[in-house]
């Protein structure tokens, strides 16, 4: 498969996560202020690579002996803290200074936005060298990873902004919190990666656990960031509710009024998130093959017609109805919130 349709479709799930924290924002944002934001945090991924690339020599000159180590010190001194680093320096001196971020959402709304600029290009370099497999592994790890910890760090940004009398506190928390999870998932990963350097083997027990210690760090930062987000669009919906009673509005927003008109479908919405989502990413994976395969003429050799029904079935109706499914979930979750 030609690199660049297989570098485009890693950067579907940026999109779709891209897409569901937009919805659930009850303001949306001005569309320059996402765009600049999101590049910035693309933007962000050069310095990352020259911080890492220094903290890796020193690491290396250091010597740390023993998988753990050294997996601890690139985990946390070259992957987690420049990248964190960057993703708040992005939020702290451009966006958090915008008149447009006037409410704790915008916060969230931008933390995400910033987080997915830096996790496409990420993934976009990452599934160059690793191809397909690493594209679909990233595409349910590393880059929902990255937008949860765009919220925590988005969510701080806002309480700094708004509450000046803990600053400096929220500010800490802004950078800290997302570090130390960051630092946490990557951990056992990359002390498994230290130890096949080392020529050293791992029982079969000690691998999973690993695994699974980084997998349920990456559940907690989607329980953190996905509590986040609702927490602030009842914020958003409590504001918007008050400014109607009062008579600041004539009419509450759309998503209020549905508020009021729908039960808690909470769960069937989250698993319409999941399923429109791979059904996206599965149909956009195949549609990206076939491109792929007419581009180089592998495909040739079979009738035009069938290619057609194949790329139908396979690939574009998994894509379509996973962009509905995916969007009927958001506008469930929506109604869903409560106050």
């Amino acid at each position: 498969m030609p690199h660049i349709l297989l570098e485009l479709s890693s950067v579907l799930p940026s999109l779709l996560l891209l897409w569901y924290i937009l919805s659930r924002d009850v303001y949306r944002e001005p569309a320059r202020i996402i765009l600049a934001t999101f590049l910035l945090g693309l933007g962000a991924t050069l310095p990352v690579v020259l911080l890492a690339g220094a903290v890796e020599t020193l690491i290396d000159i250091a010597a740390m002996e023993g998988p753990f180590a050294d997996g601890f010190s690139r985990a946390f001194l070259s992957a987690a803290a420049p990248e964190e680093l960057c993703k708040f320096l992005v939020l702290f001196f451009y966006t958090s200074r915008r008149r447009e971020f006037d409410e704790p959402m915008d916060g969230v709304v931008y933390g995400v936005t910033a987080s997915l600029g830096f996790a496409t290009l990420e993934n976009i370099l990452y599934v160059a060298e690793g191809g397909l497999p690493v594209a679909m592994v990233r595409a349910a790890t590393a880059v929902p990873g990255h937008a949860m910890l765009g919220a925590i760090m988005g969510y701080y940004i806002s309480r700094a902004r708004f509450n000046p009398l803990a600053r400096k506190t929220h500010l800490l928390q802004a950078l800290a919190i997302p570090i130390l999870l960051h630092g946490l998932y990557d951990f056992p990963l990359l002390s498994l990666d230290a130890a096949d350097s080392l020529g050293l083997h791992f029982s079969e027990d000690l691998v999973w656990g690993l695994i699974a210690s980084s997998l349920a760090v990456l559940a907690l930062e989607f329980i953190i960031g996905v509590r986040i987000v609702n927490a602030m669009r009842r914020e958003q919906l409590q504001t918007a509710a008050f400014a109607f009673e009062i008579g600041l509005s004539s009419r509450p927003p759309r998503s209020v009024a549905r508020h009021f008109l729908h039960g808690n479908k909470y769960i069937v919405g989250l698993a319409g998130l999941l399923v429109g989502g791979l059904g996206v990413s599965f149909g956009g994976l195949i549609t990206f093959f076939f491109a792929a395969g007419l581009w180089v003429n592998e495909l040739s050799s079979f009738s035009p017609w069938l290619l057609a029904i194949v790329w139908f079935l396979a690939g574009l109706l998994p894509l379509l109805a996973g962009a509905a499914i995916f969007n009927s979930a958001i506008r469930r979750l929506n109604r869903r919130t409560q106050f």
